[in-house]
């Protein structure tokens, strides 16, 4: 199903107005998601509520791409990459902090404690794929950055 991204980032930037419809961009999208699905194999036993979610996980993904590619690119405002992830990261915040009051735990703070000489590299490594996303999508677009993800 992820192939889809591709095709629902294209559509979606189509109706924002960051991307324009041409019968060779069409070509190549179903030249793209026609290689990509050929790979996939294997038994397949879909069950109704893993396709709904993963439906609605590729939605979110995708709105992301075209809002990002958008405020990067095309909206009035053309943040650069360093300030859009400024900009994203107080809401990835709350989310993961609603997550945290959801599951806390108190053995939380011991384990931070005890892995914190992992813990601190591997936040500025998140740091970094999130500028170098931003970077990515900002010198391609939203269907470039979906296309990467396959």
């Amino acid at each position: 199903m992820k192939e889809g991204n591709v095709a629902i980032v294209f559509a979606i930037s189509c109706l924002v107005g960051t991307q324009v419809m041409t019968r060779s961009r069409l070509f190549v999208l179903t030249w793209i998601l026609l290689g990509s699905t050929s790979c996939v194999a294997g038994e397949i036993h879909p069950v109704l509520i893993g396709i709904v979610l993963q439906l609605t996980s590729q939605l979110a993904e995708c709105l992301r791409l075209v809002i990002a590619d958008w405020l990067l690119s095309s909206g009035s405002l053309k943040l650069d990459p360093l300030s859009y992830t400024m900009c994203v990261a107080p809401a990835c915040l709350v989310v993961l902090g609603v997550g945290n009051v959801l599951t806390w735990s108190p053995k939380i703070v011991a384990d931070a404690m005890t892995w914190w000489l992992y813990l601190i590299p591997n936040a500025c490594l998140a740091f970094a794929l999130n500028v170098t996303i931003a970077i990515l999508i900002k010198e391609t677009s939203a269907v470039g950055c979906a296309i990467t993800g396959i």
